[in-house]
């Protein structure tokens, strides 16, 4: 929350446009959300999100692009809804998404 205020006095009080969500929603921001999501075992919830929003953000993000990293984007685990064995919170006890972008990198 604190840091929200603070992204918040940046932009009202400085001006800053830096802090806005748009500065951050990127075609790559979209393609480094979707590779982590389909290395998680993927959804299709999270695909017709990121176009959304992608499409919102007026950023370069397509099916094309979602199409072109799950051919070269490992399936690293299955986490719930994609299987009842695994849930967030295991992934967690297991390093959490920073190890999962460790692999990936």
């Amino acid at each position: 929350a604190k840091l929200i205020d603070e992204n918040a006095y940046k932009y009202y009080e400085d001006g800053d446009d830096s802090v806005l969500p748009r500065s951050i929603a990127t075609r790559q921001a979209f393609l480094n959300a979707m590779t982590l999501d389909i290395a998680m075992g993927g959804s299709t919830n999270t695909v017709l999100h990121l176009l959304a929003v992608a499409h919102e953000a007026e950023a370069d993000f397509s099916m094309d692009d979602i199409d072109m990293l799950s051919r070269k984007t490992p399936c690293m685990c299955k986490v719930a809804p994609n299987t009842q064995k695994y849930h967030i919170q295991d992934v967690n006890r297991a390093g959490g998404i920073i190890a999962i972008m460790s692999e990936l990198a």
